[in-house]
């Protein structure tokens, strides 16, 4: 296994690319992020009661890579007026969840993680195919729950999801 990571970076880190794959058994599914400051960025917002960790950063690429490397987080606010912990990341997005989203005050911005998964539709990809975005290395779930990759562009990137019993459906643990 052999993982490729590639950057695409311009100007003083206005706008970043990047791209990373994991490849093994002949497959090289590929996983890119795109930021740029003030694009896909909602001036004055804030996502309320998601936040899973908060930094002191100086700037919004900063508080991009953060979010990029944390599998559980999937939008990010930052605020240039505060000096300290003014980059929040957050579990939910707009689309998850569309009414934390709410008017904070000046300044504040609000991002969502745009991720560009290069997955083939589900009616052309092999049957045997799947997602593989490299959440789940780190074994985020309990234990008896196994980690499911997913490659929603909105939504969650990983899920937890129960061994089933021999007599019980599945539970999954969002």
């Amino acid at each position: 296994m052999r993982k490729v990571v590639f950057a695409i970076i311009f100007g003083s880190g206005c706008l970043a690319t990047i791209a990373m794959a994991t490849c093994s058994a002949g497959s090289c599914p590929a996983v890119g992020y795109f930021f740029a400051v003030g694009r896909n960025m909602m001036d004055n917002y804030s996502l309320r009661h998601h936040v899973i960790a908060k930094f002191t950063v100086t700037g919004p690429n900063e508080c991009f890579r953060k979010c990029r490397l944390d599998c559980n987080c999937i939008s990010f606010s930052y605020r240039p007026t505060k000096n300290e912990k003014n980059c929040k990341l957050n579990k939910e997005n707009r689309y998850t969840k569309p009414s934390a989203l709410q008017q904070s005050p000046a300044g504040a911005q609000y991002y969502d993680l745009v991720i560009d998964y290069n997955v083939v539709k589900s009616e052309q990809r092999p049957p045997h195919a799947r997602c593989a975005n490299g959440c789940c290395r780190s074994q985020p779930c309990p234990p008896n729950f196994i980690c499911e990759e997913l490659c929603d562009v909105k939504g969650k990137r990983f899920r937890c999801v129960s061994q089933p019993l021999l007599d019980q459906p599945p539970v999954q643990n969002d």
